[in-house]
C-alpha cells in the first residue's frame, strides 16, 4: 500500500510538470521560453513528459500494485463474511439484548446475524476501479489521434463517423476588435441531417466520437482576374509565385508577390509594413508599356489597365485549421464505468459498516470490520422491542 502511495505521489508530481511545461512543441519554442535549459529540458524528456519511459514505468508499476492488491482482496473474499461472524461468536464486545429482533440483519447460522457484508467488497471494489481508470485513462490518451482539418473554400473533410463538415465562414477578430478565432461550420451526418454549429477558441464542438478544436488559420494564394474589355467575364488565375501577364508577350503586368502589411505615407508612397500582425495586403508589380517599366505596390480590388487588357488583383482569403481529436468508440464509456466503479468502491468503504452479532443467552457480541467504532454501531442499529 505505502509503494503505491509513493508511486501515486510521483506520477502526480510529475503531471504537475507537464500542466507548467508545454507538451509536445517545436525547439524554438524552448529555446525562446527556457534559454540554455532547454537541451537539458530535451534531454529530460519533460517536453512529452505523458509519453517519456520513466513515466510509463511508474505508471505501469503503479497498475502492477493495484492489480496485486485486487488479487489478494478478491481471494480474501471468499470467507469474509463467514469470519465476520466467527468474529462475533469469539467477541468480548458484550451488550445487552434489548429486542427479540435485530432489523435488517440476516442469520447466518443459530444465534448468529449479519447486515450490511456488502462492506466486506469496499476495498477490493475501490481498487478494482482505480486499476481500471488508470487503464482507461492511458488508452484514452495513447489511443487519440489529432489530424489538422484544412476547411480552404470549397473543401470539406469527412469525419469517422461519416460527418462531412466545411467552413461556412471564419473570422478572426470578433465585433470589440479582440483576436477571437471562430469558424461557422455546415455538417451534413451520414443520414442527411444539417446542423450549423460555430468552432471557437475554447468552444470545441463535438460529433460521436470526433472533437473539434479551432487550431489556427491559413491564407488562400492570391488571385487576379483578367478581362480584355471591362464588360467582358473575368477570367480568374490563382497567383503561386511571379508570373508575367501579357496578350502580346511584350507588354504587359509582372506579379511579383504579395506583402502582408502596406501603408500609404503622407506623400502617396505606399511600402511595407514590418513588425506588424495587421493584415493590409499590397501587390507587388511591375507594368511595362512599349519598353517602359514602373514598378509599384498595388492594393486589393484596384483595376489596372495595361497591354490592351484590365486586371484585377485579388486578396488572399483566411481559412480555418481545426484540430480533430478521435477515439474508439468504446475508450470513454469504458473511463466513465471504471470512474463509476471506483465511486461505488468508496462508498462502500466508507458509508456501509459491515456487521455481525452473536446471542448467547441473555447478552449479544458484536464484531465489525477492523476499526470500526462498535458502540457507534450499536447505537445505529434499529431494533424491535418484544
Amino acid at each position: 500500500m505505502k509503494f503505491g502511495l509513493i508511486l501515486l505521489v510521483l506520477i502526480l508530481a510529475l503531471s504537475l510538470v507537464g500542466t507548467l511545461i508545454p507538451q509536445g512543441e517545436e525547439v524554438s519554442v524552448y529555446q525562446e521560453r527556457y534559454g540554455a535549459f532547454a537541451e537539458t529540458l530535451k534531454t529530460l524528456q519533460l517536453d512529452h513528459i505523458y509519453t517519456a519511459w520513466y513515466f510509463a514505468l511508474l505508471f505501469g508499476l503503479l497498475c502492477l500494485n493495484l492489480l496485486l492488491c485486487s488479487v489478494l482482496r478478491g481471494l480474501g473474499l471468499k470467507n469474509a463474511a463467514g469470519n465476520l461472524a466467527l468474529r462475533a461468536e469469539t467477541s468480548k464486545a458484550e451488550y445487552p439484548i434489548r429486542g427479540k429482533w435485530l432489523k435488517g440483519f440476516h442469520q447466518t447460522k443459530e444465534g448468529v446475524y449479519t447486515r450490511h457484508t456488502v462492506g466486506l467488497w469496499g476495498s477490493f471494489i475501490t481498487h478494482l476501479g482505480l486499476l481500471l481508470l488508470l487503464i482507461s485513462a492511458g488508452l484514452v490518451l495513447s489511443l487519440q489521434t489529432k489530424v489538422d482539418a484544412t476547411l480552404s473554400p470549397g473543401e470539406t473533410y469527412t469525419l469517422s463517423n461519416g460527418t462531412v463538415i466545411e467552413a461556412q465562414s471564419f473570422t478572426l477578430k470578433n465585433e470589440a476588435g479582440e483576436t477571437d478565432y471562430r469558424t461557422q461550420l455546415r455538417a451534413t451526418a451520414p443520414d442527411g441531417t444539417v446542423t450549423e454549429p460555430v468552432v471557437a477558441v475554447n468552444q470545441p464542438v463535438t460529433f460521436g466520437t470526433d472533437k473539434l478544436f479551432q487550431s489556427s488559420y491559413n491564407y488562400t494564394n492570391p488571385s487576379v482576374n483578367v478581362q480584355v474589355q471591362m464588360d467582358d467575364a473575368p477570367e480568374a488565375l490563382e497567383l503561386d509565385g511571379e508570373v508575367f501577364l501579357s496578350l502580346d508577350g511584350t507588354n504587359g503586368i509582372t506579379y511579383h508577390g504579395i506583402y502582408t502589411n502596406v501603408a500609404e505615407d503622407e506623400n502617396g508612397q505606399v511600402s511595407p509594413v514590418t513588425g506588424s500582425d495587421e493584415f493590409n495586403p499590397g501587390f507587388l508589380v511591375t507594368t511595362r508599356i512599349d519598353g517602359v517599366e514602373a514598378t509599384g505596390i498595388v492594393y486589393p480590388d484596384v483595376t489596372l489597365e495595361c497591354g490592351g487588357f484590365f486586371c484585377t488583383f485579388r486578396a488572399p482569403a483566411e481559412y480555418p485549421v481545426l484540430c480533430v481529436r478521435s477515439l474508439p468508440g468504446w475508450a470513454l464509456p469504458f473511463l466513465y464505468v471504471s470512474f463509476a466503479l471506483l465511486l461505488a468502491g468508496l462508498y462502500l468503504c466508507f458509508f456501509v459498516t459491515p456487521m455481525a452479532v452473536s446471542v448467547r443467552g441473555d447478552k449479544m457480541y458484536v464484531a465489525g470490520k477492523p476499526g470500526a467504532d462498535l458502540s457507534m454501531l450499536m447505537e445505529d442499529t434499529d431494533w424491535e422491542e418484544e
